[in-house]
């Protein structure tokens, strides 16, 4: 059997609307399942549009020589915020034999029934998808694989039971050597840019937040495997930068510790960044992150107002949040800080609030973006009509009516003289001009 698995190019700039960037960033899930397929002696190719020059006719001649095409409407950096535009992904889905293709990713898990209608495909692959990847290349009849969702002979869509949620600790190795590691870059941290994981799944129970992909609870890698995983990826592909996707990287903070420790005795040389949360950090937690080779962090801090995160789940001690950022400043981290605008309720009053606390906090980084109302989370339940749900373009889950706020956001907050001139003076002039050319990319559209 040969098995090509694609990540399909959505146009770096496709969402203005949404603000969704999307970045040449390896497609994690394909390669985790390009590892298992070839720990069944399985041929596979990954074909990364979103790294490399290719157009949807590429896949069209290519397609035939394999035995199934596995396409993703959403790799793992998409899967809490995918895109919500769907017509250059079924451009992608149109040049491929419909009894070959199956589909992966968030939208068929959301809505199994209407992505197997909208591109024809065979088999929709509901939630993560390494256990039915495995399934698929033993051979396995479809009306016995738990999480697929396909068209019998009668024509009828069967559902079949969900997939347990796969053993962390027992997944092998990414498949790394399938990708070029010169095609990946985050403007952020630089080039040569791999994405790991250390755990799936957040404690926390965010209204706004998509987690549809990652079923409940949380499970983690051994650190000896993370490690493993790291070197390799180092010493064998050529990476030098890695982005740990995990929702939460310091949601235990005993494995974080003991993951940093553990990097630090094997010296690996390699920078790296994380998410987590602002107020559950302190000073040792980051000291040991960055002799452990992390360089930023990402904090979601979403409002200034204590009532509009109230009304998020997303109860944190704004107190506590200016501590923690300031003190991953104070330990030589950059960090990237994101705010959330047009939350339901939420007045002109609040949102320049949070406009205040950002440029109070001081990121190196600062992201603005207007509440997007994905279908699977309490937000969407509470405010859309289910009848709704699912368009191609994805128009009544995004609104445009805060843009003039959010670029007047961004404009005030990079072109203050205190900022331009510390941010001169750290002398990166690389990383300078990816960061303007991003910030070009968001107040332009």
């Amino acid at each position: 059997m040969r098995v090509l698995l694609v990540n399909p190019d959505w146009d770096s700039r496709v969402s203005v609307r949404g603000r969704r960037h999307n970045r040449a960033w390896p497609p994690l899930d394909l390669l985790n399942c390009a590892a298992i397929l070839e720990s069944q002696a399985i041929e596979v190719s990954v074909l990364d549009a979103r790294a490399e020059p290719i157009q949807p006719e590429f896949l069209n001649r290519t397609a035939p020589a394999f035995d199934l095409v596995m396409l993703t409407s959403s790799p793992l950096d998409r899967w809490q915020c995918p895109n919500l535009d769907l017509r250059p992904f079924l451009k992608w889905a149109s040049q491929v034999d419909p009894e070959h293709l199956y589909i992966l990713g968030v939208h068929g898990t959301l809505w199994p029934e209407q992505m197997l209608t909208a591109t024809g495909a065979k088999v929709v692959v509901r939630g993560e998808p390494e256990s039915v990847v495995q399934a698929i290349g033993r051979g396995m009849d479809l009306e016995k694989i738990e999480g697929v969702s396909f068209r019998n002979r009668r024509g009828e869509v069967v559902h079949n039971p969900d997939s347990k949620q796969i053993d962390m600790a027992a997944m092998v190795q990414p498949a790394y050597h399938l990708v070029r590691s010169q095609t990946y870059e985050y403007e952020l941290l630089g080039d040569r840019l791999a994405l790991l994981e250390v755990s799936r799944g957040c404690p926390y129970q965010c209204r706004f937040c998509l987690k549809k992909m990652y079923g409940a609870g949380l499970r983690h890698k051994e650190v000896s495997q993370v490690v493993a995983e790291l070197d390799s990826v180092v010493r064998k592909c050529g990476f030098r930068r890695a982005y740990f996707i995990d929702l939460d990287f310091a949601w235990n903070r005993e494995l974080a510790v003991r993951l940093c420790d553990a990097l630090v005795e094997k010296k690996v040389d390699f920078h790296w960044c994380c998410q987590t949360r602002a107020d559950r950090v302190d000073r040792k937690l980051l000291s040991t992150m960055f002799r452990a080779g992390c360089r930023l962090i990402h904090f979601g801090i979403e409002s200034a107002s204590d009532r509009v995160l109230e009304a998020m789940a997303k109860t944190m001690d704004l107190g506590k949040v200016e501590r923690g950022v300031r003190l991953a400043q104070e330990e030589g981290l950059e960090t990237a800080c994101f705010f959330m605008f047009g939350y339901p309720g939420e007045t002109n009053q609040e949102m320049e609030a949070t406009l205040a606390l950002a440029k109070r906090l001081n990121p190196t980084y600062a992201s603005f973006h207007a509440v997007t109302t994905y279908p699977g989370t309490a937000l969407f339940r509470d405010t859309m009509d289910e009848d709704d749900a699912f368009s191609v373009d994805g128009r009544c889950l995004e609104t445009q009516a805060l843009d003039p706020f959010l670029r007047r956001a961004y404009l005030s907050y990079y072109l203050r003289p205190q900022y331009v001139v510390e941010r001169i003076r750290q002398r990166n002039f690389g990383g300078l001009w990816r960061q303007a050319r991003l910030f070009w990319d968001y107040i332009r559209g």
